[in-house]
């Protein structure tokens, strides 16, 4: 029998302000640059930053999930630090590839490399923070990521506006919040959990086995969410970039709001699978799914009325003739947060070869949607071919969700019948 970990109010209320702190801080850097520097530079660094977040899977490796639901504590944190150092150092290397490759000139090659490193910070970070989860510190790692955030935020503000210069601004950011993540999380987490690093090179590779679906799935899931962005870099301009780019930063606001509601559960989620307490388990992931349409709704009425005036005012651009993509944008988000909750329980339920496939399969449909819509009808394009493949996903991995359910149940019936037969 595995004790289920308890949720405080506590833990509740630090994770729902660090996740606002966290999904923020995407909105603060770009508004930065437009209002400084204007709607090219914009367009470079949303680029750079969506490269970057497709990368950071890489850094993370899908092992938060994997980490937090791991209630039996089979697995050290020095193993889990180990094997994050290594998949930052692959994040890095794959981004300065990726810059060799695409033909970048010198200054926007450095912004692309630049961001990646401030992106890294979170991947450094997330690997304390999955620690503390499942010691029951979800509050301590919402403290964390708050502060760190909220200082990256300030010393990129700081540096736009006073030297008006991405590149240098860029320079001083990757530095300090490189180092500020690194002092700040060991200082803290040392309180509460023994923090050491682990050379144990068998467990880590293990560990990478493990999460290699995982990571192939997040990293899929990056890639749609960025393909029609892509798609218009290839085939528009990198003022079109810029405007897709604002009117999707909203559809991170239901992720997010769901994410309040479904994060601090993991752990329970978990051992709910595996203490075979199928009903409540059932009952939990329905709940949520209904939670995340009502956030959907509340937020979608709300953009329909305020959204794009209030984006143009916060960003200087006006995207007020962009209401209806962005509405089919946000809609996108709802199925997108729903698709992240399951892709969730599928790892509680150690079900990870099922996420590649689903993701794979939606992989291939958004590539070949993003650019023959984007190339009919631009922002509009890029809109509706990112809402058909999120509608994908999620019934794919609603399918894959209930027929794990089903296997679950019904290997439990046969060895509860089985047990009962012997006695």
């Amino acid at each position: 029998m595995v004790i289920q970990k308890g949720i405080t109010p506590q833990s509740v209320l630090w994770n729902i302000i660090g996740s606002i702190i966290s999904a923020a801080s995407s909105f603060v850097l770009l508004i930065c640059v437009t209002r400084t520097v204007g709607a090219s530079e914009g367009g470079i660094f949303s680029l750079a930053f969506a490269t970057s977040q497709i990368l950071l899977t890489v850094g993370k490796f899908g092992v938060r999930s994997f980490q937090a639901t791991d209630i039996k504590n089979e697995i050290s944190f020095g193993v889990y630090l180990q094997t994050r150092i290594w998949s930052c150092l692959a994040m890095l290397i794959l981004e300065i590839l990726y810059t060799l490759a695409a033909g970048y000139d010198l200054r926007k090659s450095f912004i692309f490399v630049l961001v990646c490193i401030i992106k890294m910070a979170d991947a450094i970070e997330d690997v304390f923070h999955g620690q503390l989860q499942n010691a029951d510190y979800l509050n301590i790692a919402g403290k964390l990521l708050t502060v760190r955030n909220l200082f990256t935020m300030f010393i990129f503000g700081l540096g736009m506006v006073t030297l008006k210069n991405m590149l240098h601004t860029c320079i001083i950011t990757a530095v300090t919040s490189i180092a500020a993540v690194i002092l700040l999380n060991i200082a803290v987490t040392r309180r509460y959990i023994p923090v050491e690093l682990s050379f144990e090179k068998n467990q880590s590779i293990c560990l990478a086995k493990s999460c290699l679906p995982l990571f192939v799935g997040s990293f899929l899931s990056l890639y749609i969410y960025n393909a029609p962005k892509y798609a218009i870099d290839l085939i528009g301009t990198e003022e079109e970039v810029t405007y897709y780019s604002i009117i999707f930063m909203p559809a991170f606001a239901i992720n997010l709001f769901s994410e309040f509601i479904f994060k601090p559960l993991l752990t329970l989620i978990a051992s709910l699978w595996i203490n075979k307490d199928f009903n409540s388990f059932s009952r939990i992931i329905r709940k949520l799914l209904l939670n995340i349409m009502a956030i959907t709704f509340i937020i979608l009425l709300g953009t329909y009325i305020i959204g794009p005036p209030l984006l143009t005012l916060f960003y200087a651009v006006d995207v007020t003739p962009y209401r209806t993509e962005l509405m089919l944008l946000m809609l996108s988000g709802g199925f997108s947060a729903a698709v992240y909750l399951l892709y969730n329980v599928l790892t509680s339920m150690r079900l990870q070869k099922i996420i590649i496939v689903n993701y794979s399969v939606t992989c291939i449909i958004i590539t070949v949607l993003g650019y023959l819509l984007v190339k009919k009808s631009q922002i509009m394009g890029a809109a509706t071919a990112y809402l058909i493949a999120e509608i994908i996903l999620f019934s794919l991995m609603l399918a894959g969700t209930s027929q794990g359910y089903r296997k679950g149940s019904k290997d439990n019936e046969s060895r509860n019948h089985n047990i009962s037969g012997n006695q």
